[in-house]
């Protein structure tokens, strides 16, 4: 087995094994078709990790040290979300070709929730279910409202913040429409989203066993790359609940003995928001 000589955490406290070695790639694979010369290294993006969201860090990449030509402050919002659409679709392809390969057995069904941003706003639906349908024995199955008729977790309109002050609360609703599809996981993009799970499921279904696990798409790499999520409370349940013993059996700390080095081009990537 070959041992991970570095390990970087995001916010979040997730291994960015994933992060390091496909978002950040697909980041400076994206800079260069749009005519920049920006590399972000993994030092680099290391910091811009404490950042939530690609669109965000590029943002931020642009108003501290500025893209490789110049850009206005009409140019930029725009810009960023045409290069984050095709940062996605790059993503999903280190997957497809096997530089970004998932190896380990998830043996779940998952359900996805289609955040807004990314998808009413940004109009990006497919890639994310390509990267659920890419890991190794995952069962998707769709919720009722998906894609553009998709409902929101909650978290929109500032309902983050405050309080709904008539009805059910928004990601009660939702929660209970991913419970509802038999999924053992409910996978997202938006850390709001998954926040608001978190807290819908626990509301909707009381006996803990039942409860599907909220779980950001990077965090499912993770779990079919390594072997093993790094928070204890996103550890799948034991073998007799369907879950194969190989997505258990690999320390965090090591590859599994048949996996292979990451490409070149890849080595200094890392997956995104």
């Amino acid at each position: 087995m070959s041992t991970i000589k570095a390990v970087f955490f995001d916010q979040d406290g997730v291994i960015i094994d994933t992060e390091r070695d496909g978002h950040r790639v697909s980041f400076n694979m994206t800079f260069k078709e749009f005519g920049f010369t920006d590399e972000w290294d993994v030092e680099y993006y290391h910091e811009l990790l404490q950042i939530a969201g690609g669109k965000e860090r590029m943002k931020h990449h642009w108003k501290t040290k500025g893209f490789s030509k110049p850009l206005t402050e009409e140019e930029i919002d725009n810009l960023v979300k045409e290069m984050h659409k095709r940062k996605t679709a790059l993503f999903v392809e280190l997957i497809e070709t096997g530089k970004l390969s998932p190896k380990l057995d998830l043996g779940q069904k998952v359900t996805y929730h289609d955040s807004c941003y990314l998808g009413r706003h940004n109009g990006v639906f497919d890639a994310p279910r390509a990267i659920i349908e890419a890991l190794p024995n995952a069962q998707f199955v769709e919720m009722p409202r998906n894609q553009r008729q998709s409902f929101c977790c909650g978290a929109g309109g500032g309902h983050m913040f405050v309080d709904e002050s008539q009805g059910r609360r928004i990601n009660h609703v939702r929660a209970e429409e991913a419970q509802a599809t038999g999924a053992g996981i409910v996978a997202s993009n938006c850390p709001f989203c998954i926040q608001m799970f978190e807290d819908g499921v626990a509301t909707v279904e009381p006996d803990e066993a039942k409860r599907l696990r909220p779980m950001d798409l990077a965090e499912l790499l993770e779990l079919t790359v390594l072997g093993k999520p790094a928070r204890p409370e996103d550890r799948p349940p034991p073998a007799e609940s369907g879950v194969s013993p190989a997505a258990t059996a690999v320390a965090v700390g090591d590859k599994p003995a048949d996996a292979e080095p990451p490409a070149a081009s890849a080595a200094e990537a890392t997956p995104d928001s």
